[in-house]
């Protein structure tokens, strides 16, 4: 009789171990998911982003503005005995 006794009082942190590990478990998961998710999304927006810094993209955004890329090469202005 005793021994069922402690056996049974043994369970009962055995059976709650248990529950919050898969607790813990289950939490990990989705946050690994989640995690996954904000990744793609990073990935997604930095690429936008990239794709809208290229040089062509800019000097259509700034013809709008009456900005226009120069035509012509800079010129030097170093004299030439340097």
């Amino acid at each position: 009789m005793g021994l069922i006794v402690f056996i049974g009082i043994l369970a009962i942190p055995y059976v709650y171990n248990s529950h919050q590990s898969d607790k813990k478990h289950r939490k990990s998961e989705a946050i690994k998911a989640e995690l996954k998710e904000l990744r793609a999304e990073y990935i997604t927006l930095k690429s936008d982003i990239v794709g809208q810094n290229k040089q062509s993209d800019v000097a259509i955004r700034l013809e709008t503005r009456g900005i226009k890329p120069i035509s012509e090469a800079p010129t030097n202005l170093n004299s030439p005995d340097d």
